[in-house]
């Protein structure tokens, strides 16, 4: 008799073993799937709330860059052809300073607009370690200006900003996009445009 029960009793204590083996496994099991479940829930929430705030933030920084642009041709509109290039130099150079989403900026008038005898005439002013650096670079008939996407895509708008896509400036080794905006003189005839370049590399980062 008691090497029957010995005998039960080992099967039972097996048994019941394999039992809580199981319903540990189980458990184990379950709780990991909803632990797995919580951990990917805030990872997705957090990452979620991270591409909302970076959205924003790049919002802030394009619509900042927008109305800076604006401002800059309301004030060149307003001085007209009187300011010497200098003057646009010392204008610009503030202008890319104080805007900390602007790698560079730019005035460009049609062909013979600012001087009859001057075909081009496109002071650009950019950022270089700090400091800004003053070039007429673009002013050529290579580069011909006037028929660059971002100068054309402006004429014809009023009272507002048009965006480039992103495009490769080779002159500048830089990839950018560039905000617009078209100015005209008081009789409302188009006289050039105002240009503001964000690097692509500044936005990314």
């Amino acid at each position: 008799m008691n090497h029957m029960l010995k005998g039960l009793s080992g099967k039972l204590i097996l048994f019941f073993g394999l039992l809580m083996l199981l319903v540990s496994v189980t458990f184990g099991v379950v709780t990991y799937r909803v632990s797995g479940t919580i951990v990917e829930q805030e990872v997705q929430e957090r990452l979620t709330h991270q591409m909302a705030a970076t959205s924003h933030e790049i919002e802030n920084h394009l619509t900042a860059h927008n109305n800076v642009v604006l401002s800059l041709a309301k004030t060149i509109e307003t001085a007209g052809l009187s300011m010497l290039p200098r003057q646009y130099e010392a204008l610009l150079a503030d202008f890319s300073m104080i805007n900390e989403a602007a790698l560079g900026a730019g005035v460009w008038f049609e062909p013979f607009q600012y001087d009859s005898e001057m075909r081009y005439f496109g002071p650009y002013v950019y950022k270089d370690n700090g400091s800004t650096v003053y070039t007429e670079e673009y002013a050529t008939a290579d580069y011909d200006y006037p028929s660059q996407d971002w100068y054309t895509m402006a004429k014809g708008v009023q009272n507002q900003v048009v965006w480039t896509e992103p495009y490769y400036d080779d002159v500048l080794d830089y990839t950018f996009i560039t905000a617009t905006a078209p100015l005209y003189n008081e009789r409302g005839q188009f006289m050039g445009v105002v240009t503001g370049n964000i690097s692509l590399d500044d936005l990314q980062e």
